[in-house]
C-alpha cells in the first residue's frame, strides 16, 4: 500500500476504520491495521489516498488499478551500466516474471517476451513507484517505458489492462 502512516496511536481489534487525528483537530489518515505484540506500532491509509478509493468505489463500486502483467523485484542498477546508458538510477525493477496472454496484450511491440522476461524497468526504481504509475487513469492508455536487457537499452510503449480479482 502507498501512503501508509505509522503511528503509535492506540488502534484496538474492532476500532480500524475510524479516524487518525492530528493535533489541530485535523483527519490525516484511517486506522487500518495493528502489530500484535509490537508495543503499540499501528498504521493507518493516508487521507489522501482514502479519498480516492472512497471516490472509486462510489464511482465504480470496486477500485481500479491498471496491470502490466509482470512479477518483478527491487535490485541495485549496476553503477557501469548506469553510466553508460547516461541513467542516474540507482535501483530499478528487475522483471522475474511474465504472464504470456497478458504481456501480448499489454506490450505492442514485436519482441514482447523478449524485452520483458529478465530485463531490467527503468528509470522505476521499485515497486512502489510503479503501483504509484498504475493508476486507473492509465488504463487503455500508452504509456512509454524504458527497458535495459544485458546491456541494450530499448523503449517499450505499453497499455496497462485492468486488473482483474485475484483469489
Amino acid at each position: 500500500m502507498d501512503n501508509i502512516i505509522q503511528t503509535d496511536a492506540a488502534l484496538n481489534p474492532g476500532n480500524s476504520g475510524g479516524p487518525l487525528i492530528n493535533t489541530d483537530g485535523e483527519v490525516i489518515g484511517v486506522n487500518t491495521a495493528a502489530i500484535p505484540g509490537a508495543q503499540g506500532l499501528c498504521f493507518a491509509i493516508s487521507i489522501n489516498t482514502a479519498k480516492t478509493i472512497a471516490a472509486q468505489l462510489i464511482r465504480f463500486g470496486k477500485v481500479k488499478r491498471a496491470y502490466l502483467g509482470i512479477s518483478s523485484q527491487q535490485v541495485d542498477f549496476i553503477p557501469r551500466l548506469a553510466h553508460y546508458h547516461e541513467l542516474k538510477n540507482k535501483r530499478a525493477l528487475f522483471v522475474v516474471k511474465v504472464e504470456t496472454q497478458l504481456a501480448c496484450r499489454s506490450c505492442r511491440c514485436e519482441r514482447r517476451r523478449f524485452l520483458w522476461s529478465r530485463s531490467t524497468i527503468i528509470p522505476i526504481e521499485s515497486s512502489d513507484d510503479l503501483f504509484r504509475m498504475l493508476t486507473e487513469e492509465k488504463i487503455g492508455i500508452f504509456q512509454h517505458l524504458t527497458v535495459v536487457r544485458n546491456d541494450q537499452k530499448f523503449d517499450v510503449r505499453v497499455t496497462p489492462i485492468e486488473a482483474r480479482k485475484r483469489a
